[in-house]
């Protein structure tokens, strides 16, 4: 990926984050006058290695198929045809960014809160932030849920489940009683709960000593994820099967996209370019899933998401993109910047960092 923008005469830093292994970003107009404009997207994909056969990219000359064509390699093109569009249009007047992390999928959990605190700090100061992820026809998201996970494991006693059934005490029983006390809180809006992976039991003819799940909470407000944990701590301390104890750790946590006037402002300049050069009609879009533009927002900057290729199937073997909204997303994206006011993003109330 550095070598691919090296060629193209872009300035590449590379940005080293343990297991996540490096982070990069991609300059242009380092010396512009005016506040920059930061692209976001991810290189990282759910996808393992040969799950899409070979050769494990396709098209059929309407759509692209393969792993994260849309989630987010598609985003890293859309956002470097943007970059290079206003490069050969002569754009000098904002520094030009793009932010490519490498744990995006894991919520950032490899890279850490350093990670994190990274894509912050890069794009403080900044008028504008545009994260390329999976985009969606004719919307983009100015808002989102955080996410949170947390992992419970729930320590019983073994026993065989015939002559000593007794003497045992099911862990699965207790993480039974524990999921549907911890997904009933769920009130559909601002905090939901998904115990989605659970694993226990060694055969079927012993009481099973250790059971473990992991909970998938969403929320749309800071404080909602406090009251969360408080939940979840309750559960875990309370015993119905006699016998069996538990524990809880959190194992990963992205914080909520705040739907700030910044991004609302920002999103009104694209539609307004979109409309003007009959690219697109775009509507606001708040979505249930986390992105690293929670980032950008918190330190103050506006931001809109979902700006990237459009596409579907993401995070499985059918996942594409359509050809045609490359270049229609980078012309978006490329003709906001040349027309944003110089004074965008002064006046507008944000969270403080």
């Amino acid at each position: 990926m550095a070598d691919f923008c090296t060629a193209r005469g872009l300035a590449v830093n590379k940005h080293a984050f343990g297991s996540a292994g490096r982070y990069l970003t991609v300059h242009a107009n380092p010396r512009g006058p005016l506040p920059g404009i930061a692209f976001l997207a991810h290189m990282d994909t759910v996808h393992h290695k040969g799950k899409f056969g070979e050769p494990p990219v396709k098209t059929d000359g309407t759509f692209i198929y393969g792993p994260g064509v849309c989630d987010c390699k598609g985003g890293i093109a859309v956002a470097l045809l943007a970059m290079q569009s206003l490069l050969e249009a002569g754009f000098d007047r904002r520094p030009l960014k793009l932010i490519l992390t490498s744990d995006e999928e894991v919520s950032g959990r490899l890279g850490g809160q350093a990670g994190k605190d990274f894509i912050s700090d890069q794009v403080r100061g900044f008028a504008a932030a545009i994260n390329c992820e999976t985009g969606m026809p004719g919307k983009l998201t100015v808002g989102r849920k955080g996410v949170s996970r947390v992992e419970v494991r729930v320590f019983g006693r073994a026993a065989h489940s015939g002559w000593g059934y007794r003497e045992g005490a099911s862990a699965i029983r207790e993480a039974a009683h524990k999921v549907i006390e911890i997904e009933g809180a769920s009130d559909g809006e601002d905090l939901t709960f998904n115990c989605g992976v659970i694993r226990g039991g060694e055969v079927v003819n012993i009481v099973p000593a250790f059971c473990t799940f992991t909970t998938d909470i969403r929320f749309i407000r800071p404080e909602s994820l406090d009251r969360a944990m408080r939940h979840i701590e309750r559960v875990v301390s309370t015993v119905h099967v006699a016998g069996t104890t538990a524990e809880c750790s959190e194992i990963s946590r992205r914080l909520p996209m705040e739907r700030t006037a910044g991004n609302e402002r920002l999103f009104s300049e694209i539609r307004r370019v979109g409309e003007k050069y009959g690219l697109e009609k775009i509507e606001p879009h708040f979505s249930g899933g986390g992105s690293d533009s929670a980032y950008t927002v918190l330190a103050g900057v506006p931001s809109v998401c979902s700006a990237g290729a459009i596409g579907d199937g993401s995070h499985t073997v059918r996942e594409r993109a359509w050809l045609s909204s490359l270049p229609l997303r980078a012309k978006l994206l490329a003709a906001t910047v040349l027309e944003l006011p110089d004074d965008f993003s002064q006046s507008i109330p944000c969270p403080s960092p």
